[in-house]
């Protein structure tokens, strides 16, 4: 029996030592996992770079455009820079689950009378060693998951960034070409002004005239209202502030046809977004926890230790200790709660598809359309428009109708232009809406064109001539 002993606390000593050895054993990746979510972005078209100062001082000598203008984001956007922090939590749970606890060191000084008796004890957790490997798959899990959640959002900042450029970039000519017509109507008001006071106007034209020319003075008021918030925006995206002295490319793509049907860009959704892949991972998670949770509440507290006692006398004494918790209670609440979550998954997962399919369909009716309008403004209206101006100039030019005649011919050709451009924001935006839904950058056929006015103009009256252009 007494070598039994001597065996077995021989055996404890050398198990507690591995396992206060063991407790110290795990480290978390340098990165968190960042390389992982950056290779999981550029595999979707997202290309973040590397030096975060670098591309801030490029932005101040260069005007952004609407690519340089997400890489910047991707790496300056602060709110995007605090969701990396979900990795370094992730990655310091895996290093935590993958750690024992550390051995219970214990000493005890007893006295009766003149006897004295020291107990000094180690105590390890057995039961940390055999839930090691389940807590490290759920934690690795847990990691993964998070990995995809951060990839996710690194692209909603690219999307959002790409759609608060377009909004900037428009409420810059938006406001522009607001100014314009209210300089015309504000010319034909004076006019009529002049007319009136000559005889050759009634007091309802003259009104007419005046109320035109109001009507346009507040279109461009609220063109130019609309500046200051877009600009904000997209600042705030950038991680810059409104009023550093940054300016965007004063020009825009040329929509052309998408390259996906629309089936295929629902494929193409179910294999690329992110926070799809992110919810599978967490209802792996959860029953993995759950199977986990099924054996681990039976085991309770089981620690093995070893203790050494010395007497006054000298005598010493050397043994195993073993403490285990009666099961008597298994907390079949646990598996309750791992239920319901996992149900809840499952339904908020179910939740994500159907969301999805929606996006997919809602924004790719979106671009279909606001593509046919922007065929009509160019291939029907704007050519329409220009023609009755250049044939008003020349009946004025033979007095066969009035100056107000030919503001009014010019005026309409301006909207007509704005509107046409209102048309190519909505084409953009809603591309960006597609990219997002979709989860991927997609190619579409463009040309870059200038956003002015009379650029604009020259584009579309030259349209015939354009060829398929750089995809984007």
């Amino acid at each position: 029996m007494s070598f039994f002993l001597w065996t077995y606390g021989r055996m404890s000593c050398a198990l507690v030592l591995i396992l206060t050895v063991a407790a110290g054993c795990s480290t978390v990746p340098t990165d968190w996992g960042a390389a992982e979510v950056q290779l999981s972005v550029r595999e979707r078209g997202r290309a973040p770079t590397s030096d975060r100062e670098e591309a801030v001082a490029a932005v101040l000598h260069h005007p952004l455009n609407v690519r340089s203008a997400v890489a910047l984001a991707l790496v300056n956007n602060p709110g995007l820079r605090a969701t990396y922090g979900e990795l370094g939590f992730a990655a310091f749970d895996l290093a935590a689950a993958a750690r024992l606890h550390n051995p219970v060191l214990s000493w005890a000084g007893l006295e009766d009378g003149g006897d004295r008796i020291s107990t000094v004890g180690l105590v390890a957790s057995i039961a940390d060693v055999v839930t090691l490997g389940a807590r490290r798959r759920v934690a690795e899990a847990r990691r993964i998951e998070a990995r995809a959640e951060v990839a996710h959002a690194v692209l909603e900042t690219a999307a959002d960034t790409e759609r608060a450029f377009y909004r900037y970039a428009i409420a810059r000519e938006r406001e522009r070409r607001a100014a314009k017509v209210a300089q015309i109507a504000a010319l034909s008001a004076e006019l009529a002004d002049r007319y009136f006071d000559a005889g050759n106007l009634t007091p309802r034209e003259l009104a007419l005239e005046r109320a035109a020319a109001a009507v346009a003075l507040l279109e461009a008021e609220e063109a130019s209202a609309g500046i200051a918030p877009a600009r904000t925006d997209l600042a705030m995206l950038l991680g810059l502030s409104a009023s550093q002295g940054w300016r965007v490319d004063a020009t825009l793509d040329l929509p052309r046809p998408l390259s996906h049907e629309l089936e295929g860009l629902k494929e193409l959704a179910m294999k690329n977004r992110l926070d799809l892949v992110a919810a599978n991972d967490r209802i792996t998670r959860l029953r993995d926890d759950r199977r986990a949770r099924g054996w681990q509440r039976f085991l309770g507290v089981f620690d093995l230790g070893l203790e050494r006692e010395r007497e006054t006398s000298g005598d010493r004494f050397l043994g195993p200790t073993v403490d285990l918790e009666l099961p008597l209670n298994n907390h079949p609440e646990e598996i309750g709660r791992a239920d319901v979550a996992i149900a809840v998954a499952i339904a908020e997962r179910d939740g994500l598809l159907n969301t999805i399919d929606s996006a997919v369909e809602r924004a790719h009716a979106a671009i279909e359309s606001a593509r046919a309008r922007i065929a009509i403004y160019r291939d029907d209206l704007i050519p329409a428009r220009r023609e009755a101006t250049r044939r008003a100039q020349e009946e004025a030019n033979f007095m066969l109708i009035g100056t107000f005649e030919l503001l009014r011919s010019r005026e309409d050709e301006y909207r007509a232009t704005a509107d046409y451009l209102d048309a190519v924001e909505d084409f953009w935006v809603e591309r960006t809406e597609l990219t997002r839904a979709v989860g991927t950058t997609l190619t579409i056929g463009s040309r870059r064109i200038p956003l002015g006015l009379d650029a604009v103009s020259d584009e579309i009256g030259g349209h015939h001539d354009h060829g398929a252009g750089e995809g984007r």
